[in-house]
Protein backbone atom coordinates (compact mmCIF):
# COMPACT_ATOMS: atom_id res chain seq x y z
CA UNK A 1 0.00 0.00 0.00
CA UNK A 2 2.84 2.43 0.74
CA UNK A 3 4.20 2.10 -2.79
CA UNK A 4 0.74 2.77 -4.20
CA UNK A 5 0.28 5.75 -1.86
CA UNK A 6 3.64 7.19 -2.93
CA UNK A 7 2.57 6.80 -6.57
CA UNK A 8 -0.49 8.95 -5.88
CA UNK A 9 -3.25 6.42 -5.29
CA UNK A 10 -5.66 8.32 -3.05
CA UNK A 11 -7.48 5.26 -1.76
CA UNK A 12 -4.15 3.81 -0.55
CA UNK A 13 -3.26 7.13 1.08
CA UNK A 14 -6.59 7.17 2.90
CA UNK A 15 -6.32 3.51 3.91
CA UNK A 16 -2.80 3.93 5.29
CA UNK A 17 -3.72 7.12 7.12
CA UNK A 18 -6.64 5.37 8.76
CA UNK A 19 -4.59 2.26 9.48
CA UNK A 20 -1.68 4.10 11.13
CA UNK A 21 -4.10 6.34 13.06
CA UNK A 22 -6.15 3.54 14.60
CA UNK A 23 -3.96 0.47 14.18
CA UNK A 24 -6.73 -1.13 12.15
CA UNK A 25 -9.08 -0.33 9.31
CA UNK A 26 -12.81 -0.71 8.98
CA UNK A 27 -12.21 -1.53 5.32
CA UNK A 28 -9.87 -4.47 5.80
CA UNK A 29 -10.69 -6.90 8.58
CA UNK A 30 -7.81 -8.68 10.24
CA UNK A 31 -5.19 -6.06 9.41
CA UNK A 32 -3.68 -4.69 12.62
CA UNK A 33 -0.49 -2.67 12.99
CA UNK A 34 1.15 -0.45 15.60
CA UNK A 35 -0.33 3.03 15.79
CA UNK A 36 2.01 5.63 14.28
CA UNK A 37 0.52 9.13 14.31
CA UNK A 38 3.39 10.65 12.32
CA UNK A 39 2.77 8.23 9.47
CA UNK A 40 -0.98 8.67 9.85
CA UNK A 41 -0.71 12.45 9.51
CA UNK A 42 1.63 12.06 6.53
CA UNK A 43 -0.73 9.82 4.59
CA UNK A 44 -3.86 11.73 5.60
CA UNK A 45 -2.29 14.96 4.31
CA UNK A 46 -1.38 13.22 1.07
CA UNK A 47 -4.95 11.99 0.69
CA UNK A 48 -6.50 15.41 1.33
CA UNK A 49 -4.22 17.01 -1.25
CA UNK A 50 -5.12 14.36 -3.82
CA UNK A 51 -8.03 15.37 -6.08
CA UNK A 52 -8.77 11.68 -6.65
CA UNK A 53 -9.69 11.02 -3.01
CA UNK A 54 -12.99 9.09 -3.19
CA UNK A 55 -16.05 10.92 -1.88
CA UNK A 56 -16.76 8.18 0.68
CA UNK A 57 -13.36 8.82 2.29
CA UNK A 58 -13.29 12.63 2.41
CA UNK A 59 -15.17 13.21 5.66
CA UNK A 60 -13.23 10.64 7.64
CA UNK A 61 -9.90 11.73 6.19
CA UNK A 62 -10.47 15.37 7.18
CA UNK A 63 -11.76 14.35 10.63
CA UNK A 64 -8.79 12.10 11.40
CA UNK A 65 -6.30 14.75 10.30
CA UNK A 66 -8.20 17.30 12.40
CA UNK A 67 -7.75 15.01 15.38
CA UNK A 68 -4.01 14.86 14.72
CA UNK A 69 -3.89 18.66 14.84
CA UNK A 70 -6.26 18.96 17.80
CA UNK A 71 -4.30 16.60 20.05
CA UNK A 72 -0.80 16.99 18.60
CA UNK A 73 -0.75 13.44 17.31
CA UNK A 74 2.14 13.12 14.87
CA UNK A 75 2.43 16.85 14.28
CA UNK A 76 2.34 20.12 16.16
CA UNK A 77 -0.96 20.92 17.83
CA UNK A 78 -2.97 23.61 16.01
CA UNK A 79 -6.49 24.23 17.29
CA UNK A 80 -7.41 26.57 14.42
CA UNK A 81 -6.33 24.06 11.78
CA UNK A 82 -8.16 21.31 13.68
CA UNK A 83 -11.37 23.35 13.69
CA UNK A 84 -11.02 24.16 9.98
CA UNK A 85 -10.51 20.49 9.08
CA UNK A 86 -13.36 19.39 11.35
CA UNK A 87 -15.69 21.83 9.58
CA UNK A 88 -14.56 20.43 6.23
CA UNK A 89 -15.20 16.89 7.46
CA UNK A 90 -18.69 17.92 8.56
CA UNK A 91 -19.34 19.50 5.16
CA UNK A 92 -18.55 16.12 3.57
CA UNK A 93 -21.17 14.51 5.81
CA UNK A 94 -19.02 12.95 8.52
CA UNK A 95 -21.42 12.39 11.42
CA UNK A 96 -18.72 12.50 14.10
CA UNK A 97 -17.38 15.77 12.73
CA UNK A 98 -20.86 17.28 12.70
CA UNK A 99 -21.18 16.42 16.38
CA UNK A 100 -17.78 17.97 17.16
CA UNK A 101 -18.73 21.15 15.29
CA UNK A 102 -21.93 21.32 17.33
CA UNK A 103 -19.99 20.88 20.59
CA UNK A 104 -17.49 23.55 19.57
CA UNK A 105 -20.23 26.01 18.70
CA UNK A 106 -21.82 25.42 22.13
CA UNK A 107 -18.49 25.68 23.95
CA UNK A 108 -19.05 22.17 25.21
CA UNK A 109 -15.89 20.66 23.74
Amino acid sequence: YEKAADKGYADSQFFLGQLFYAGKSAYCEGVNISIDYMKAAHFLKMAIENPQLPDFAKGETYRLLASCYRFGRGLESDENKANELTSMAASFGDTNAKQIVQWLSNDEY
